[in-house]
């Protein structure tokens, strides 16, 4: 028996094997070295805020809403926003902020009719019953009143499941046209913004926008949809095709 040999092969085993673990400990440290720089360049390039107002992804979606909103001329408008109140600023002639549970826009309307405009930003997603929503937000409205409706798309899951807040749906801007119109709704504008930047900024946190984001849009990477519908005045048809089969 070649004792020499056996314990040469023994030895040179065990050595391969220091070796490789050596090896898996100092991938293992390089990787977690590698993540700890990917996070740390991620919130110097994209900083987390809890404050919707500096959101990156909001900053052509709040220009639109309020241009529309300047154009109309808020002062004479009775207006309402669901789940929020980040219109209250604006010089209204009523203003109030429907909140859940207290309001639940999917429950039967207790009283319709009463605003001019409706604001519903960054709710639809989160609704089980997008259809009786909006056919509650048209409730809401007077005849010519205005719905304003907005909701993310190229976004992460986002839920407080400890305030029973989920997250059920996305909708594409042909898809928010068809809700709205299918509920009654005459769809004056759909409007989307994205890129990719945007949606690499906010994959792990909510990041405020800075100067070196880009703010170009890129059409087929939508990160918020948006689109701005009228109630008809009574005895007005419209014309509720489904968009789905448009080019």
């Amino acid at each position: 028996m070649n004792t020499a040999g056996t314990v040469r092969s023994v030895t040179s085993t065990e050595t391969e094997l220091r070796r490789a673990s050596d090896r898996n400990v100092l991938s293992r440290s390089l990787r977690r070295a590698a993540a700890r720089a990917l996070d740390w360049c991620e919130r110097r390039g994209f900083p987390e805020t809890t404050s919707a107002s500096e959101h990156y992804l909001r900053v052509q979606l709040d220009q639109a809403v309020g241009a529309y909103l300047d154009e109309l001329g808020s002062e004479r408008l009775d207006a309402a926003e669901i789940s929020g109140s980040a219109h209250a600023k604006r010089t209204w002639a009523s203003f109030q902020s429907l909140n859940y549970p207290d309001f639940d826009l999917c429950a039967p309307l207790t009283a319709g009719g009463r605003f001019d405009v409706v604001i519903c930003e960054q709710v639809l997603e989160h609704v089980v019953d997008p259809n009786a929503a909006v056919a509650n937000l048209r409730g809401l409205v007077r005849p010519g009143g205005h719905v304003i409706v907005t909701t993310p798309f190229l976004v992460r899951v986002h839920e407080l499941a400890n305030y029973g807040m989920y997250d059920y749906w996305r909708f594409t801007p042909r898809g928010i046209r068809v809700l709205l119109e299918r509920a009654g709704l005459e769809v004056v504008d759909v409007g989307a913004w994205g890129n990719r930047v945007c949606v690499q900024a906010n994959l792990s946190r909510w990041s405020a926008y800075r100067s070196w984001h880009p703010l170009r849009n890129e059409p087929d990477v939508p990160v918020q949809v948006w689109a701005i519908a009228r109630r008809p005045p009574e005895g007005t048809a419209i014309d509720v095709r489904d968009q789905s089969v448009l080019p």
